[in-house]
């Protein structure tokens, strides 16, 4: 027996997740404006608080693409913030790590994330966060699995 859904349900909850997704940024974003990061930066170092690690962890732990992510570690290492170490081992292997005036910043960004995360925390209960990051999770799998079905090729338009 097939599955039937409700188009218009999924659709609403497809644009109510974008929305939501959009203002939490916005908001995040405004929160983080007085250190001078965005969200992506500030996971980015919340992330290298950790330790030091390769590129290629960071940005699928953070959800950015390698060119973004090449960028924001340049911008980094520029600033003093972080810096590149050649695994000696692997000659090719390059792992980032905060450096120490590194450290003092991702403390300063995290005081203003922990703000964000206060005031986004607040309204959920625990259940609320469970069933949240369950139901977010079987999204996030879906999407990585693909579509359910193999569409028709459109006709070409003349």
């Amino acid at each position: 027996m097939s599955k039937q859904c409700d188009i218009s349900e999924i659709h609403s909850t497809a644009c109510k997740l974008r929305r939501t997704s959009r203002e939490i940024m916005a908001f995040v974003n405004k929160l983080l404006e007085p250190v001078g990061v965005s969200q992506s930066q500030a996971d980015f170092l919340y992330f290298l608080q950790q330790g030091e690690t390769t590129p290629s962890v960071i940005a699928q732990a953070i959800g950015v693409d390698a060119s973004n992510l090449s960028r924001m570690i340049r911008h980094f290492e520029e600033n003093g913030w972080v810096e590149r170490r050649v695994d000696e081992s692997n000659r090719t292997r390059v792992e980032i790590r905060l450096t120490e005036e590194g450290k003092a910043f991702a403390k300063r960004v995290g005081k203003h994330a922990d703000a964000v995360h206060e005031t986004l925390d607040a309204e959920l209960t625990d259940s609320d966060k469970e069933a949240l990051n369950r139901v977010l999770g079987k999204i996030h799998d879906s999407m990585q699995r693909g579509p359910v079905h193999d569409w028709p090729a459109e006709p070409n338009e003349k």
